[in-house]
């Protein structure tokens, strides 16, 4: 359904990778997959795509043209910094985990992600991604223990109607419309689950269980969206968004089951675990508008809130009857 925030996101293109491993020995990814998996992405990327003589571990020299620089060095074009008011463009990379819960896999297991790449550039850098992927099979997947061993069984690119084809070896993946890449749920009332740490700043503190509202999801979201559409888009929102956030003021929470989950990364740089705790559970809600269904939608593709690269504020929609 056409609504005026997908008009807004029409030069917005997206792709959406599915990766899946095969564990060959058992994986304990510590406390979150996400961390173990965003890292061998990461380090695997850059030696796979640094156009540097030497990789670049101070900073990207070439981001504009780099596929490392670009999906993890991520720098704001001058043209688009609005005189210094944005200093730092979002990374175009989310990572979406099938199980977000889990930790631990069995030999035989299988390990599924997604990698959801915004914007032409990203997308460009999907043979840099593969070589990454194949790399780890190469020197193994783990948390804060030895690696396990793992293959590549399959990556396919996901298509708007979720559907899922092979991915060949072009040099880069057809993009689709982002919000032609987020299904929809049918009817106002909604099962809203947090599936992993929820990180919003309000104020200069942490939102916890009892502070998060709608709004605040709403209010996220659309600052998400349109820096990803001024950086990796035709250009930002624009400033009719208020009657999102008039939509997420009107809404019915008919039942709030939210916790504080702890999740520690370790730092191989600061060697000293760093918190990345969060708001996880689920709210009902009743009277959600057309225009805030789609904003959720794309909220379940894109995360929210902070570390989404690693796959935290990832949520799910789940029409009620």
């Amino acid at each position: 359904m056409t609504t005026p925030l997908t008009d807004a996101l029409a030069g917005l293109g997206a792709a959406r990778l599915r990766v899946t491993f095969h564990a060959e020995t058992p994986l304990d990814l510590g406390p979150f997959a996400g961390f173990p998996l965003y890292g061998a992405l990461k380090q695997h990327t850059m030696r796979a795509g640094c156009l540097a003589a030497k990789p670049c571990l101070d900073g990207c020299v070439q981001p504009d043209t780099c596929p490392y620089g670009h999906l993890f060095e991520t720098a704001a074009p001058p043209d688009r910094t609005e005189g210094g008011r944005y200093r730092d463009a979002p990374k175009p990379v989310v990572l979406h985990l099938a199980e977000p819960a889990r930790t631990a896999w069995a030999a035989g297991d299988r390990l599924r992600f997604e990698v959801v790449l915004v914007g032409a550039a990203a997308a460009r850098a999907v043979p840099a991604l593969g070589e990454a992927l194949r790399a780890v099979e190469q020197y193994g997947l783990g948390g804060e223990g030895p690696p396990g061993q793992v293959s590549l069984a399959a990556l396919e690119v996901v298509l708007p109607d979720g559907m899922p084809q092979p991915l060949g070896s072009a040099a880069g993946v057809p993009l689709h419309p982002l919000a032609a890449l987020a299904p929809e749920p049918d009817g106002a009332r909604l099962a809203l689950h947090f599936e992993s740490p929820l990180r919003l700043r309000r104020a200069g503190r942490w939102l916890n269980e009892d502070d998060l509202s709608v709004e605040h999801l709403a209010e996220a979201l659309v600052r998400q969206l349109d820096l990803l559409a001024r950086f990796h888009g035709d250009g930002p929102l624009g400033p009719d968004t208020e009657p999102l956030l008039d939509a997420a003021r009107r809404v019915t929470v008919v039942q709030r089951r939210l916790r504080w989950t702890r999740r520690d990364r370790r730092s191989g740089r600061h060697a000293r675990p760093i918190p990345m705790d969060g708001v996880t559970g689920h709210l009902l809600l009743e009277g959600v508008a057309p225009d805030l269904t789609r904003l959720l939608a794309l909220g379940a593709l894109v995360h929210a809130g902070s570390k989404t690269t690693q796959g935290l504020g990832q949520v799910r929609l789940v029409p009620l009857t």
